[in-house]
């Protein structure tokens, strides 16, 4: 009797977990499965049919003897190898010549940096500096000689760009000369190694593109769309003209939309606010936010209008991390509006996992809306067929119930 009542009680677990997978919209097979961890390089396509935060993704799979398998994985979203732990360093020295400045730097140790911020005292300056490196303080090497710094504050804006970039050194003191014969003073300097990410950025396609100024609002409007809808991550920004500009910017994505007579209105949000300025690159780092259709507003004030030749939309790859411990045939499924995100504890040990994971390829999208070649999908297509499962298991369940009770 017991061996019957988990039988049904497997029968029912199967059947609730299908009923889940029916609520998907889309399914993929998993192609060449041989190790216990792989990746799977998440497709651009597949963006525009998951959720935003991924929750509705899930690998679902039939073992060798017809048992229900759920695959544990975690996302990976690629990003730069940002070692920003700050090392403080401390101004063990600051001298005077006709020539301007000289700030002396020691930092704990002996680190590897590649960059430097400096916290200067004013509030207001623009100056090419010169970063040396010394042993002993004696004999001093040029690291970079032509670092500019800058920082504006006033009514309008509040913008600070005192970040020295330079290759990777390791000397014992560091020595700053501002060319100026005022003193800038230094309130702090940190300093850090910076790695960018060995993958690089995906470059999306553009669908459309259109820069236009607008002299009523005193704005340069720069309206794109992208083939697909993708999490942006960087955008890099090619603008014409070529004298010293700094600009106030606004980047927004549409959130909504209503149709009228004169056709299709789109409604914005933003999601960057920033500066495009001429003393540093004009790239926009932003938090991966999905959509197809995004404007970038550049505030020109009463300053000559900013041409914008073109833009150029990045991408950080996305890669699902899974693990395999049975054999079997396996689908990854995913669309589905209500679900949650899975609670796995696979996550929990990343830096055991193998490096350079296999990665798998994926068969044709299935829409599991209508009938496909899956077994899967025959055999549960239908949510009646379903129901009426659950309710004889539970019928059956309520008799063996009832049957024990009279027994006792």
């Amino acid at each position: 009797m017991k061996m019957k009542y988990c039988s049904w009680v497997f029968i029912l677990i199967s059947t609730s977990c299908f009923t889940q997978i029916d609520e998907f919209k889309y399914s993929q097979k998993l192609l060449d499965i041989t190790d216990t961890y792989h990746k799977i390089v998440i497709p651009q396509y597949l963006f525009e049919n998951v959720k935003d935060d991924f929750s509705d993704i899930r690998i679902y799979g039939i073992g060798t003897k017809a048992d229900t398998i759920e695959v544990p994985y975690f996302l990976k979203v690629d990003s730069e190898n940002d070692q920003r732990v700050k090392l403080p360093g401390k101004v063990i020295d600051k001298s005077f010549t006709s020539e301007g400045y000289y700030y002396t730097i020691k930092f704990n140790g002996e680190p590897l940096i590649n960059r430097m911020y400096v916290e200067f005292e004013s509030t207001n300056f623009n100056k090419l500096l010169r970063l040396e490196g010394s042993y002993d303080q004696k004999k001093w090497f040029t690291i970079n000689d032509s670092n500019r710094v800058v920082a504006i504050e006033n009514e309008m804006t509040n913008y600070n760009f005192s970040t020295l970039s330079f290759d990777d050194v390791k000397f014992l003191y560091y020595r700053i000369f501002v060319p100026d014969s005022i003193d800038l003073g230094i309130k702090g300097v940190y300093s850090y190694l910076f790695s960018s990410s060995n993958t690089p950025l995906i470059e999306y396609e553009l669908k459309e593109f259109h820069s236009n100024i607008d002299p009523s609002k005193k704005q340069t409007v720069v309206d794109f769309d992208l083939e697909k809808r993708v999490p942006l991550s960087e955008l890099e920004v090619s603008v014409l003209d070529t004298f010293d500009f700094y600009r106030n910017i606004n980047l927004q994505i549409v959130s909504d939309s209503t149709q009228s007579e004169e056709g299709w209105k789109y409604h914005y949000s933003t999601i960057y606010r920033g500066v495009l300025s001429s003393l540093n690159e004009q790239t926009l780092k932003i938090r991966d936010n999905k959509s197809s259709k995004f404007r970038l507003i550049i505030y020109n004030l009463d300053n000559e209008p900013l041409n914008i030749d073109m833009v150029t939309a990045k991408g950080r790859q996305h890669e699902i991390i899974c693990r395999f411990t049975k054999p079997g045939e396996y689908s990854i499924y995913y669309g589905r509006p209500n679900a949650n995100s899975p609670q796995y504890d696979l996550k929990l040990f990343d830096d055991k996992l193998p490096q350079n994971l296999k990665e798998l390829s994926l068969g044709p999208i299935v829409s599991l809306n209508k009938q496909g070649d899956d077994t899967m999908q025959y055999f549960f297509a239908s949510k009646i067929v379903l129901w009426i499962i659950m309710v004889t298991v539970v019928l059956i369940l309520g008799g063996f119930s009832l049957k024990m009770l009279r027994s006792n």
